[in-house]
Formats: structure tokens, sequence, C-alpha cells
């Protein structure tokens, strides 16, 4: 059971420093294929490195006022957005790169945003 439960929480911990969900993990492997038949590579909009993300997710970092103990400790700390608008690449528009938005496999709720003040 122990064991189970560690590669679940790895493989959660690995696909948030790549800036993804579970349900974006699928999506973007989609979007993947579809980029390597066009000839193109994809980048996903919300990956601003493996280290950032982390950082961005136990909202720790220059930016935030916790430090790494917080992980640990038993009160709740705020997240860093507020759950509408998240921090994306600078320079992509605010779409992946790679599939076009007709590709895509959800609808915007959002026309543009890459004017987080967080992101890279």
């Amino acid at each position: 059971m122990g064991f189970a439960l560690a590669v679940m929480a790895s493989w959660q911990l690995l696909i948030i420093g790549w800036g993804e969900t579970s349900v974006e993990n699928s999506d973007n492997t989609h979007y993947r294929e579809v980029s390597k038949r066009k000839g193109l590579s994809f980048s996903n909009v919300y990956d601003l490195g493996f280290m950032h993300n982390l950082a961005l997710y136990f909202n720790l970092g220059p930016f935030s006022h916790h430090s790494i103990f917080s992980i640990f400790a038993p009160w709740r700390i705020e997240p860093y957005s507020d759950g509408w608008y998240f921090a994306k690449k600078m320079g992509m528009s605010g779409r992946h790169e790679g599939v076009n938005p007709e590709e895509e496999l959800t609808d915007d709720e959002v026309e543009r945003d890459d004017a987080h003040p967080l992101a890279k």
C-alpha cells in the first residue's frame, strides 16, 4: 500500500513540475502526437520550468513569504493564484505552441492572458 502511494505521489509531483494536471497531461500527450505528425514540437504554455512550477505550486520562493518548511506545516497556506488565472510563459500569446486553436480539445475561457505577475 505504501509503495502504491509513493508511486502515485511521485507521479503527481512530476506532472506538477511539468506545469500540468492529470487531465492536462492526457490532453498534452494528444497535442504532442499532433505536433509530431506536423513536424513541430509541442510547448506547454504553463511549463515555466520544473523547479519554478513546484515553487509556484507550494507557494515558495522569492515571491512568497513562506519557507520550504511550510510544506510540512499543519496550517493552511494560501495558493499563489486565485484559481482562475495562472502564470504562463511570456511571448506565447497564452496558447500552447505546436497546435492550432481548432486542434485543441477544450474551448477558451479567456481570450488571452499572459499578463500574470509571476509569468516568466
